[in-house]
């Protein structure tokens, strides 16, 4: 990448997340009709909120290890083990 060319980013290092939501089941926070009444007030991805959510939640516990053990990970790329 044109990052990792300028030594901005480091592509061994990059981490994508796909994220998503349970069209099935309505968020804790709202009943099933409550969900099917937002897809149909102009909300055209209700699922949106939540899949965001869910995925600052699993990126930001990433980025706080990264963090808390820089000293760790500066030299060694971490794995999922």
């Amino acid at each position: 990448s044109w990052l990792d060319k300028i030594e901005r980013a480091d592509k061994d290092r990059f981490m994508v997340l796909r994220m998503g939501s349970n069209f099935t089941m309505q968020p804790p926070t709202r009943t099933a009709a409550e969900n099917l009444l937002k897809e149909t007030q102009g909300y055209k991805y209700a699922g949106l909120e939540i899949a965001v959510e869910s995925g600052y939640i699993v990126a930001s516990r990433v980025v706080d290890e990264l963090i808390k053990n820089w000293d760790l990970y500066e030299d060694t790329i971490p794995t999922s083990e």
